[in-house]
């Protein structure tokens, strides 16, 4: 016995064939017709008269508000011609068979939920972060260098501010092309992409490093800075600002493994550079190194952040180009998977 899949949408009214323990014997699709509901169930009654065999009956899956016992169609989503249509009924008396409306579609998916809320926990994490770091360098300087030194981290933080941006909106933009290659097993292309918009990001954050280790003062300067803000501060732009290039790497690596669906490095290195290093950092360099430390947990922390990502992206690098692409993947098996 056979039973006929119909999973329609506003595009494309998808079939299957399937036996009485689930495996597809046959497939295809058919576009899907605007012009009447009439037109639609043409379609369906051709499919099931396509089928000479015994049959057992049809599952659908339309879009739209359906009450999937009675069949009841209370907005036709898409096909608005099926509004205040009852679908079951109709296909049963005029196909003779039994019309299941299935609506598994819209059960809320605890495993999906959590893959994408893990995907984002990395941005998370670095957003509630930047208070925590704030409140933590505020209360280092306010204690080492008083409201002065506070002043000049704000101006740290604005021109950190010029850094991100252009670095971030590169990550946003390769998130689309990593994923789309990663998906289709081109994996050569995927860490192409990290590479090239790592050299990119790299280049863009490089002109503003240049900026801030030869002009300080002229950057404190236009902030309004006072003699004694220049004195901390000359010191304080350049030692922050020392390793700044890497950030645009680092930002990357963050969102390329987001990318392919594995958020853990993702988490693992926002959590470490912003948390469990430089926190620690910032409270205990200047036991040390006095006012000058708590500039220097930053570049120190990123620096750290810097090597996890290279160890990070060569182990990735070696798993993809060990991983048969899609091309070269058995049929039936998803490649990419881990």
């Amino acid at each position: 016995m056979k039973y006929l899949s119909i999973d329609a949408g506003g595009t494309y009214i998808k079939y299957a064939w399937l036996d009485e323990n689930g495996t597809i014997l046959e497939q295809g699709k058919q576009e899907t017709p605007y012009a009447s509901k009439e037109a639609f169930f043409e379609v369906i009654k051709q499919l099931w008269l396509s089928c000479d065999e015994t049959k057992g009956g049809i599952c659908m899956s339309l879009p739209g508000t359906i009450n999937c016992d009675t069949g009841f169609v209370h907005q036709g989503g898409s096909l608005t011609y099926h509004h205040g249509v009852n679908i079951k009924e109709w296909y049963e008396k005029e196909l003779n068979t039994k019309v299941e409306i299935e609506k598994e579609t819209f059960r809320f998916d605890f495993r999906l939920s959590s893959r994408i809320v893990s995907c984002g926990f990395a941005f998370w994490i670095a957003q509630m972060a930047m208070g925590l770091i704030s409140l933590v360098y505020n209360s280092q300087l306010g204690i080492y260098g008083g409201d002065n030194a506070i002043s000049v981290y704000a101006v740290v933080a604005s021109i950190m501010t010029f850094v991100i941006m252009p670095a971030s909106g590169i990550s946003q933009g390769i998130q689309p092309i990593v994923g789309n290659n990663f998906g289709a097993g081109k994996y050569k292309r995927v860490m192409a992409t990290l590479y090239q918009a790592s050299g990119l990001s790299v280049g863009i954050t490089c002109i503003i490093w240049i900026i801030v280790m030869f002009f300080p003062e002229a950057i404190l300067m236009a902030f309004g800075a006072t003699e004694e803000m220049l004195e901390i501060g000359v010191m304080g732009l350049r030692t922050n600002f020392c390793i700044t290039p890497i950030l645009g790497f680092v930002m990357l690596v963050t969102t390329f493994f987001q990318s392919i669906a594995n958020p853990i490095p993702s988490i693992v290195i926002t959590f470490l550079r912003q948390i469990l290093f430089l926190i620690p950092f910032i409270c205990i360099f200047p036991m040390a190194w006095g006012i000058n430390g708590i500039f220097a947990a930053q570049p120190v922390s990123d620096a750290a952040a810097l090597i996890l990502c290279i160890i990070l992206v060569i182990r990735e690098q070696r798993h993809l180009y060990g991983t048969p692409s899609e091309a070269s993947a058995a049929p039936g098996m998803a490649s990419g998977t881990r």
